[in-house]
C-alpha cells in the first residue's frame, strides 16, 4: 500500500517538475506566427488534467514533433506525439496524432494507441494489470470526452477488456 502511494506521488512529482519546460516550449511555440511555414519542429506541451476510467484523476504532458500552417485567426496545428500519463489509479505511455484550430468554436481531436498499468483502485478494470488499447478525445476550447477501448496485455488472462471514457481540459 505505501509503495503503490509512493510509485503515484514520484509520478505527480515527475509530471509537475516537467511542467515548466512544457510550458515555456508551448508558450514560445504558440506566440511564434514565423513557425506557419509548414514544417515540423520538436515541441513539449502541457497535455490535459481528466477525470475518467479508470485512473481517476490524471496529468499528462505530450513531447513530440507539431506544424503549423495558416495565418492569424486561421492557423492550424498538427502533432505527433508521445503522451506520459500518470494518474491516481492508473497510468498511461501513448503515441498518437493530433491537430487542432483555435479560430471560431476552436476546437480539434486526438487518436492514440496506448499502454495502461493499473494499481490502488481503478475504476472498472482490475488492479495490477496492463492493458493495451486505442483512444479518441474530442474538444472545444480545450474540453471535451475522451473515449478508449483496452484489453489485457496477457493473453491467457481471464481479466476482461474495459472502455475507458471521461472528460479532460486541455490537448
Amino acid at each position: 500500500m505505501l509503495r503503490s502511494r509512493m510509485s503515484r506521488s514520484c509520478c505527480l512529482a515527475a509530471l509537475l517538475a516537467c511542467a515548466p519546460c512544457a510550458l515555456s516550449a508551448q508558450a514560445s511555440a504558440d506566440s511564434a506566427d514565423a513557425l506557419s511555414d509548414n514544417t515540423w519542429h520538436p515541441s513539449a506541451r502541457i497535455g490535459s488534467l481528466a477525470v475518467g476510467v479508470p485512473q481517476q484523476l490524471s496529468g499528462s504532458l505530450l513531447f513530440g514533433f507539431e506544424r503549423y500552417w495558416g495565418a492569424g485567426t486561421r492557423r492550424f496545428t498538427q502533432m505527433w506525439y508521445l503522451r506520459v500519463e500518470p494518474g491516481l489509479a492508473a497510468s498511461k505511455a501513448a503515441v498518437g496524432v493530433g491537430a487542432w484550430q483555435f479560430a471560431d468554436q476552436g476546437g480539434g481531436g486526438t487518436l492514440q494507441a496506448a499502454v495502461l498499468r493499473t494499481y490502488g483502485s481503478p475504476w472498472s478494470a482490475n488492479t495490477n494489470q496492463t492493458y493495451w488499447g486505442v483512444e479518441a478525445r474530442a474538444f472545444v476550447w480545450l474540453v471535451g470526452p475522451y473515449v478508449g477501448y483496452y484489453q489485457p496485455v496477457d493473453a491467457n488472462s481471464t481479466k476482461n477488456a474495459f472502455v475507458s471514457v471521461g472528460i479532460a481540459v486541455g490537448f
